[in-house]
């Protein structure tokens, strides 16, 4: 980027997608380590030059049993809009990312189509909004169910 500041607009929206990619990174963090019983602090899941990427968090996601498909290219496409906005100068709004992502604005437009509005831009960032929610609702129900195996593992073993 030139040394100037973003526009107002542009810095906006690459604002928006940097807290709820930390914020799904967190959870993803959490969840990560609750499946291969890791406590906190951890090298893997900290802060330090040393951790694991965004990336291979979400590969480590996308490897477990716990993720379906669905939820699992609703996850993609998350990190692909993600990776465009923190990796690419020239995606200055959701319309212009989405051109360099091949076919997920139609993807997008489909998955959600109650989103109406005029504006194109404005319908597109209502999407990618909905698809952050199903993001985080997939996380979370990969939670309740690795909850639920736990418990019957549980329950197996107090019979044995």
């Amino acid at each position: 980027m030139n040394e100037s500041t973003l526009p107002k607009e542009e810095g906006r929206i690459r604002l928006v997608v940097l807290e709820f990619s930390i914020k799904i990174e967190t959870l993803l963090s959490s969840m990560l380590r609750c499946f291969l019983d890791i406590n906190e602090p951890s090298k893997s899941f900290g802060n330090s030059n040393t951790s694991l990427s965004f990336n291979q968090k979400a590969n480590l996601l996308l490897d477990t049993k716990y993720l379906d498909p669905e939820d699992a290219k609703k996850f993609l496409t998350f990190m692909e809009i993600r990776n465009q906005f923190i990796h690419n100068e020239d995606a200055k709004n959701f319309t212009l990312c989405l051109s360099f992502i091949k076919g997920k604005k139609a993807w997008l437009l489909k998955q959600y189509p109650l989103i109406q509005d005029e504006n194109e831009e404005t319908r597109i960032e209502e999407c990618w909004h909905c698809l952050v929610e199903d993001v985080i609702k997939s996380i979370s129900k990969m939670l309740g169910i690795y909850t639920e195996n736990q418990k019957l593992i549980i329950d197996l073993r107090r019979l044995k």
